[in-house]
């Protein structure tokens, strides 16, 4: 671990660890968050096809979870196969489900009230507050977002891989399942797991 980019990281207001560790300290609850979609470009089209968050909580030295909230959406355009085949979810399993924009309100509503925690998070918001902006939401703040992908690379450096499935089994989390990687619920209950080891080793050499 590279502890001296940790402390420099640490101490600085604005950066993920920093809130981090302030999730750590406050005992405050807090979101994880995932998102799946038709592909990668928020802006030529893509939309959402999957949402899920869970609430937790810092306790104790331990990570209670909280309710949880997870929906397919229906993203109004076909799923490419190699969407499916990522996913496994299809064109079927979405023709029934509702509308982003009605699940909007639910969305917003929740995560608008805690820090946002999420793997690469910068990408889930780029389709979310696309959808946000054209439904007339407001925007989440950018100071209560927090990425694991940032603090994975801040401890352990550009020349490891920080996927979020290379991330888990480097942390030895025990949430991660390869048969349903890239399930959003998967994907938040990992990342959360993620969260609490990463962040916890950095709280232990602190103290």
């Amino acid at each position: 671990i590279y502890w001296k980019k940790v402390d420099e990281e640490a101490s600085k207001r604005s950066s993920d660890i920093f809130k981090a560790m302030q999730i750590f300290e406050t005992m405050e609850d807090f979101i994880v968050l995932d998102l799946e979609t038709t592909g990668f470009c928020a802006n030529r089209g893509d939309r959402i096809i999957e949402v899920a968050f869970r609430k937790y909580k810092i306790e104790q030295g331990d990570m209670l979870a909280g309710e949880a909230f997870n929906k397919y959406v229906n993203p109004g355009r076909p799923i490419p196969r190699r969407i499916t085949n990522l996913t496994r979810i299809s064109d079927i399993d979405v023709r029934d489900k509702p509308y982003i924009d009605e699940l909007l309100p639910e969305i917003a509503g929740f995560i608008s009230e805690y820090k946002v925690v999420g793997h690469n998070v910068s990408f889930d918001f780029r389709f979310l507050n696309a959808e946000m902006t054209r439904a007339g939401f407001d925007l989440v703040n950018p100071e209560k977002i927090i990425d694991t992908l940032k603090i994975s690379r801040t401890m352990y450096g550009r020349n490891v891989k920080h996927r979020l499935s290379d991330c888990a089994r480097r942390e030895k989390v025990d949430e991660f399942d390869a048969a349903v990687y890239h399930s959003a619920l998967h994907d938040v209950q990992v990342t959360a797991a993620l969260f609490f080891s990463m962040v916890k080793k950095i709280v232990n050499a602190k103290d």
